[in-house]
């Protein structure tokens, strides 16, 4: 009986830990609303990311079309060298880009950047997309 509770003490420990640290690696992602994205592409040092399948667009001067966004560390080779240069990075509605900045941040990057409710988003406050 004291073996039965000891383990379930140490799976509950486990599995809040995992909690603590998803929360942690969200956090860590700056949700940024149209407007701030946009200035912050128009610098010259960002990484711009668009992670939604299937293709259905893109911002101006995207960078990578990450068509496997749930496997972001296959794309390492086309990332910036330096860890701390700002990734922005979109989908159509948020979701697919928060799982992938998520990844980014545990990859060891620090400075990531979702656009709030994405293409979508984007769309309805007046800005075109690009279709390649």
């Amino acid at each position: 009986m004291k073996l039965k509770k000891s383990f379930l003490f140490i799976v509950l420990g486990l599995g809040l830990l995992g909690i603590l640290f998803s929360l942690n690696t969200s956090s860590q992602v700056k949700l940024l609303g149209v407007d701030e994205f946009e200035n912050m592409m128009d610098s010259e040092d960002v990484f711009l990311i668009n992670t939604h399948i299937p293709y259905q667009g893109e911002l101006p001067n995207t960078d990578l079309f990450a068509e496997d966004w749930e496997h972001m560390e296959t794309y390492l080779a086309q990332f910036p060298e330096d860890k701390s240069t700002p990734l922005l990075v979109y989908c159509r509605s948020g979701r697919m880009a928060q799982i992938s900045a998520e990844q980014l941040i545990k990859m060891g990057y620090e400075n990531i950047y979702n656009l709030e409710g994405g293409m979508k988003a984007w769309e309805t406050s007046g800005r075109g997309l690009i279709f390649k």
